[in-house]
């Protein structure tokens, strides 16, 4: 697949003038780091330092792709492992040490201490897995400060913060019920995402990133622009939006701190060298959240940081195979959910084929609007539109949900107002807004809203168009027909 990936993308380049830019951004503040950090990171940490000048030349190639000389595992700490992985160039430009400084002051590093220990492991294996520089596993320091619910302005999500269109181009499918751009699998799509941009640009890891963040069509198109002006086309010649240029100088400057924390005086968190993630755990059967946090023996909130990407009360196991849970839980829930009695999930789903009002939907399911609502996050006075799909409770004998309504689920809702029909009104002689709109059971307000440019008096002729609801279609024809004869009744007397 992914042969077939860079084939498609070296096809694309030929053409590179009309190559549409796809943009992946970070919307990252270039000047103040912190603002990304969770306000509740610790910046308590344990003081670690661990031996760097043997281990710093330890390289691997990031084009020969020759993986360490040394067992990984067998590293004092996570530190140490990912020092051993350093690989990228490091780049001629003084905005590298000026960020490492700025990241220094505001102790960074160590207030991500937290998510670090959490999410930091995971991320290196499986750039090992590639053998792909250890650098990269630390972008999403970058990118979203190892926060798997950020969002920025661009509409980027998540760790690796994917924009939907790129998300969807690397397999992150996103629905009512799942957006996988939150879950931990938006790593995979990272690498395999900067791995097609390194094919593209001859092994350039620099032009990779950037291409990550500015998108691979806008980076070609640069680099074709400064070939044919007889410039270099590296990552410092290219001309770039000032986010972009800021990029690999930020995930640089990350590195400097790690390789070399004593210089900077700066205590990083202490990382264990050891498996702190478990993705693989399977699901047999559709699962509630709350019943899978409690199997797990975790809390509601710990399931969901590992789970973002589950967007509903109820887990589909035809869209999620598989959950990520700490480590040492994983087999907890494997026991706990082998031995539990009764229904796993107590939500299924139901899609409307017509506007439906809540208190309908509930009436069918035997519960009440409000729980419909809650589960649903729909707000007061909404409805269904046609062909949406939402969480009802379950019945005994329901099945799973199939994997093509949890594929293709969209809570469509719209305001709970009457259906409306168009009407035109020719005005008769002697016929006013007041008479018209008592006629038709509206307000002279809404005639008048309906029909800005009509002053009084009206002329014979002149049409009005009125919004009456459907459900009086046929009284309303019948009170016309009668307010008509009772005015042409006056009229001839």
């Amino acid at each position: 697949m992914r042969l077939l990936l860079t084939a498609t993308l070296l096809t694309l380049l030929a053409g590179c003038a009309g190559y549409p830019e796809i943009r992946h951004r970070a919307d990252l503040p270039l000047s103040a780091p912190s603002d990304i950090l969770p306000a509740t990171a610790s910046a308590n940490s344990t003081a670690i330092v661990t031996p760097v000048v043997d281990l710093w030349s330890i390289q691997t190639s990031a084009l020969a792709n020759q993986p360490p000389t040394v067992d990984p595992a067998m590293l004092p700490d996570l530190w140490a492992r990912i020092r051993a992985g350093f690989a990228l160039d490091d780049l001629d430009t003084p905005a590298v040490e000026q960020f490492a400084q700025s990241f220094a002051r505001s102790n960074w590093l160590e207030r991500l201490g937290p998510r670090a220990r959490l999410y930091l492991y995971y991320l290196v294996i499986e750039a090992e897995k590639r053998h792909l520089p250890s650098e990269l596993a630390l972008l999403p320091i970058i990118e979203s400060g190892l926060n798997p619910q950020a969002h920025s302005s661009a509409n980027a999500v998540g760790l690796c913060q994917f924009i939907p269109q790129t998300g969807k181009r690397f397999g992150l499918h996103q629905s009512a019920f799942s957006d996988k751009r939150k879950d931990l699998s938006c790593v995979l799509s990272m690498f395999e995402y900067l791995e097609a941009n390194a094919a593209l640009f001859d092994g350039d890891w620099h032009l990779a990133l950037a291409s990550y963040n500015w998108g691979e069509g806008a980076v070609a198109r640069a680099v074709a622009r400064n070939k044919r002006n007889g410039l270099p086309a590296n990552y410092l010649a290219l001309r770039m939006p000032g986010e972009t240029r800021g990029y690999v100088p930020q995930l640089l400057a990350i590195k400097r701190l790690i390789a070399d924390p004593a210089r900077y005086g700066i205590n990083l968190p202490p990382l264990e060298n050891r498996p702190t993630i478990a993705c693989d755990v399977p699901l047999s059967r559709d699962i509630d959240v709350d019943q899978a946090a409690r199997l797990a023996g975790i809390s509601l909130a710990d399931f969901r940081a590992l789970n973002s990407g589950v967007r509903k009360s109820v887990i589909p196991q035809a869209t999620h195979p598989t959950i990520c849970l700490p480590f040492e839980s994983a087999v907890r829930f494997a026991v706990n959910a082998s031995e539990h009695k009764g229904p796993l999930a107590t939500w299924t789903t139901h899609t409307v084929s017509s506007r439906t009002t809540l208190i309908t939907l509930a009436k069918r399911y035997r519960t009440t609007p409000e729980i419909i609502r809650s589960a649903n996050e729909i707000g007061q006075g909404m409805r269904l539109k046609a062909g949406a799909t939402v969480l009802v409770p379950r019945a005994r004998a329901d099945g799973d949900i199939p994997l093509r309504v949890a594929m293709s689920a969209t809570t469509a809702i719209e305001p709970d107002v009457p259906d409306r029909r168009i009407v035109t009104v020719k005005v008769k002689r002697k016929d006013t807004l007041s008479l018209i709109a008592k006629r038709h059971r509206v307000t002279i307000q809404a005639m008048r809203h309906w029909n800005p440019a009509v002053r009084e008096p009206l002329k014979a002729g002149q049409k009005l168009v009125l919004y009456l609801p459907v459900k009086q279609k046929r009284e309303g024809r019948e009170q016309t027909i009668r307010a008509e004869a009772s005015t042409k009744a006056r009229q001839s007397s």
